[in-house]
């Protein structure tokens, strides 16, 4: 934790902070000093709150387009944080109102205080309570008892849960037979894939209602929606020696204005993902003690399947990662293997579009379409 001794200030804040971008602090301090600005002189009480930081957000819409306003909101948020960690504020708005309507982000809430009736619109943002319909208690007692009995069951609960949310924006489907619920819910989506999944959640379901009453009769299965989704469904790309080969050197040569070590990282993730076959997941996971040199070996844990395992690395692997590992040594990077520029960790998604900038970079003015960087569970098809 940052000391409390210093002053609670945007100059104070902007110190602790570790940005790459050298013009960075400056936009920093000139967001929060006109943030505090405006709030001693337009806010009521002169404090910060939910009414201030809404007067603030509407003040500057007028001059920062909104995807600006919502950046710099967000460096407001996070310094109103450090403010309540350092015991300078009470609390912080933006916070409040993230717990209150369920919002992991800030930036839906600034939409929704930038509109004219501000309070609806946050109760718009408001989730939908967990298996709250009328068959909601239903689906909730058959995932429990599904995941009591071993089963991740985490793809069918998702499902389930897509289902709950339609049947309580419909009240009036309240008492309905199944095949009507799945009719009306299958008639606004869009594709055979999104058919085939109302489809597979009308059985699941059917399974259900049929544990509980024996009378109810199974869901009708349609063989032609799964024959078509199955049709159009993208296949994987295989990627030939000589693709991968491009795609290794593109890596290397990625632009990266706030990381100079971001190429390597991208090089090694690619490496790691086509010469030992490791899914997106199961890379950024890797830690510093996974590998060992001696051994030449890495370990894989928390796979995808509860299952770890130890795979062989072939000699170039070992000398590419000891390479790298002393690139990360001297950069300073923490115990992950695969790190943010900023030393967070690094996320699937987030690694997922960095393999599709790859991808673009590489194979950009090629003859065939751009193959999709992830097509499967893994990242390569060998």
């Amino acid at each position: 934790m940052a000391s409390k001794s210093k002053p609670a200030t945007p100059e104070t804040y902007v110190q602790e902070l570790v940005l790459s971008v050298p013009m960075a602090p400056k936009r920093y301090l000139w967001v929060l000093n006109g943030f505090q600005r405006f709030v001693a002189e337009r806010a009521e009480d002169k404090s910060v709150s939910e009414e201030a930081v809404r007067l603030w957000l509407n003040d500057r819409v007028r001059v920062w387009p909104i995807y600006k306003l919502t950046e710099r909101a967000r460096i407001v948020d996070h310094f109103l944080d450090w403010m309540v960690d350092r015991e300078a504020l009470s609390n912080n708005p933006f916070a409040d109102l993230r717990t209150d309507y369920g919002q992991r982000r800030t930036a839906p809430v600034v939409r929704a205080l930038l509109e004219p009736d501000s309070r609806a619109a946050l109760e718009a943002l408001r989730p939908a309570p967990r298996f709250g319909s009328f068959l909601g208690p239903v689906m909730g007692e058959h995932v429990a008892l599904m995941q009591t009995m071993g089963y991740r069951y985490t793809t069918q609960e998702k499902r389930l849960l897509r289902l709950d949310r339609f049947l309580q924006s419909r009240q009036d489907l309240s008492g309905s037979s199944l095949t009507v619920l799945i009719r009306e819910w299958a008639n606004t989506r869009s594709g055979p894939q999104q058919a085939l999944e109302c489809q597979l959640t009308g059985r699941t379901l059917s399974r259900a209602l049929s544990r509980i009453d024996p009378t109810v009769e199974n869901f009708p299965w349609d063989k032609r929606i799964r024959k078509e989704a199955l049709r159009r469904h993208r296949r994987p790309y295989l990627f030939s020696e000589h693709e991968v080969h491009c795609l290794l050197e593109t890596a290397l040569s990625l632009p990266s204005r706030q990381s100079p070590l971001r190429p390597q990282t991208a090089h090694m993730m690619l490496i790691l993902a086509y010469c030992a076959g490791l899914r997106i997941g199961e890379v950024v996971r890797l830690d510093l003690g996974d590998f060992d040199a001696d051994d030449r070996t890495i370990d894989i844990r928390g796979t995808k399947f509860f299952k770890s395992r130890r795979l062989p690395l072939s000699d170039s692997v070992v000398a590419a990662l000891q390479t790298y590992l002393g690139a990360r040594k001297e950069a300073g990077h923490p115990q992950t293997l695969i790190a943010h520029c900023s030393g967070k960790v690094r996320q699937p998604p987030d690694t997922h579009t960095r393999w599709a900038a790859i991808c673009w970079f590489g194979f950009c003015g090629a003859q065939d379409s751009n193959p999709r960087p992830a097509a499967g569970a893994r990242a390569f098809t060998i």
